[in-house]
């Protein structure tokens, strides 16, 4: 189950009335993928097989290779319920051990529910810098520069589980990689 309010933002999570109301991300996305289920089979094909990732037909730049190769590699990862491969997919330097134990119980949370989409799109500036919560300031790990976007099919949770349909999670670069955020106390 999820924890409080500082340990959601532990994974970069953006919960707003779009979590509730389980809406769909914009079409502004620079990398999506969709796997047919509940409520996107537009096409009746069978899924991709794992890890598989489309782009739009725009041309190939490095920020939409790097972000289908974070968008294939969470959901290898997430398919193979393989925690520690989706924890690599975070910048954690700073990162206390407590904060680090709150993002795998809540990458834990995500594993029963299958991604239905992904999507990563520029996150709008001046949004996801430091901010306080209970008293603390915290900052993210690296400078936020996208959303992931991951969209679950929840419609099997059992009824009284807390289980999240959609997750926002923040995306800066390092190396020329894109990695996840983590919150970093100040």
């Amino acid at each position: 189950m999820l924890r409080s309010l500082p340990a959601l933002l532990a994974v970069g999570l953006t919960l707003s009335a779009v979590l509730i109301a389980g809406c769909q991300p914009t079409g502004n996305s620079a990398t999506s993928t969709t796997t047919p289920g509940p409520g996107n089979s537009e096409s009746g094909a069978p899924p991709p097989p794992p890890g598989a990732t489309s782009t739009p037909s725009a041309a190939s730049s490095p920020d939409s290779d790097a972000g289908a190769a974070l968008a294939a590699a969470f959901r290898q990862a997430h398919e193979q319920k393989d925690v520690e491969g989706l924890l690599a997919l975070y910048e954690l330097n700073g990162t206390s051990a407590d904060m680090r134990e709150t993002i795998r119980e809540n990458l834990e949370a995500s594993l029963p529910y299958p991604i239905t989409n992904i999507a990563l799109a520029s996150a709008p500036p001046g949004q996801h810098g430091p901010r306080t919560e209970g008293g603390i300031r915290w900052r993210p790990s690296l400078e936020v520069a996208h959303l992931l976007t991951i969209d679950f099919d929840t419609s099997r949770a059992p009824p009284d589980a807390f289980a999240a349909n959609q997750l926002v999670l923040t995306v800066g670069e390092k190396g020329g990689r894109y990695l996840m955020t983590a919150p970093v106390r100040e």
